[in-house]
């Protein structure tokens, strides 16, 4: 018969929150006709390019390219500046020092040469060595995109927590833990009211300005949501983010005759799931049940003993794979 196939995924993230951006640029919402400045921090992402040379190489290059309204994904790239693995000087990057590089376009439309019929989505960015084994690009090892905006497009957009610059931009990994606060900073492309919101209750408001930045104290667990609100008195333009803090581990023994993995009602509509883990302090089971969201309904309990974590899923359908 077959049964529901479950994961087990354990949460201890204890990450630090940086400030630094892997992938910033100015500006921050640039258009097709814009003149863009983008520095990579090479002690983030995949760390590829991590004190390369010293961290501060006259060796870097870059490799760029757009997505347009043409481009069948992210991988396909459209109107390609330089051979990649080439050591062409209008592709050098300039070392800023302390593992950082930058590199300049002037009005991108012209630079990547796009008829003006085709409309730019995004700016496609690797930084490479000269050979290019070694580049500096996302955690995940996916290009780094940098969206362009439309030439009156009213956006906005969360830069703290810091993201990776994927296809779909990447929350970083953070510390989160009830009691402590939380660096929340978003912009947007034109003075308008801005509103920060976690978890439904504002934590923070200004008027006609371009950012905004609020800490609000972190004081329940569980499931959290932050939405950037930008309304310029024409259009209301959203970001949001989503993250989990950990509740208080449950401590309770292990159901009679549970043995270690996956233990089947006799109906099969129902599955107590046992993982030995010693020195793990919180597991959370995801899955299609859970939409593979972390959900504190779904945390395991903890044996006395702290080696073994448990849980009882229910409502399974009997030969659903």
């Amino acid at each position: 018969m077959k049964k529901n196939i479950l994961l087990l995924v354990c949460c201890v993230i204890a990450w630090p929150i940086f400030a630094q951006r892997l992938l910033s640029w100015t500006p921050e919402f640039p258009t097709d006709a814009s003149n863009i400045t983008f520095t990579v921090d090479a002690a983030k992402g995949n760390q590829g390019l991590y004190n390369y040379e010293g961290g501060n190489s006259q060796n870097v290059y870059v490799h760029v390219g757009v997505l347009t309204n043409l481009s069948t994904g992210p991988s396909d790239w459209k109107y390609v500046k330089f051979v990649y693995g080439s050591t062409d000087p209008l592709a050098k990057a300039t070392p800023l020092g302390s593992n950082k590089y930058s590199y300049t376009i002037n009005n991108i439309r012209s630079f990547f040469g796009v008829p003006a019929a085709e409309t730019i989505r995004t700016i496609n960015v690797i930084f490479r060595d000269a050979s290019g084994n070694l580049k500096a690009v996302n955690s995940d090892g996916s290009d780094m995109y940098i969206p362009v905006y439309g030439a009156s497009q009213f956006a906005v957009r969360l830069n703290l927590p810091p993201f990776e610059p994927r296809y779909v931009p990447w929350l970083e990994p953070i510390t989160a833990t009830v009691g402590s606060t939380l660096t929340i900073a978003g912009v947007s492309s034109a003075n308008a009211a801005l509103d920060v919101s976690l978890n439904g209750t504002s934590v923070g408001t200004i008027a006609n300005n371009n950012s905004i930045t609020v800490t609000p104290t972190l004081t329940t667990s569980c499931e959290q949501k932050v939405i950037l609100t930008g309304n310029n008195g024409t259009v209301i333009s959203k970001d949001s983010f989503s993250f989990f803090i950990n509740p208080v581990t449950n401590i309770a023994a292990l159901p009679a005759g549970a043995q270690e993995g996956i233990n089947y009602a006799a109906d099969n509509k129902s599955a107590t799931l046992v993982l030995f883990a010693p020195g793990k302090t919180n597991v959370t089971v995801i899955g299609d049940f859970s939409g593979w969201q972390t959900l504190c309904a779904n945390q395991m309990n903890k044996t006395p003993d702290g080696n073994y974590f448990w849980i009882k899923i229910s409502n399974l359908n009997p030969g659903t794979e």
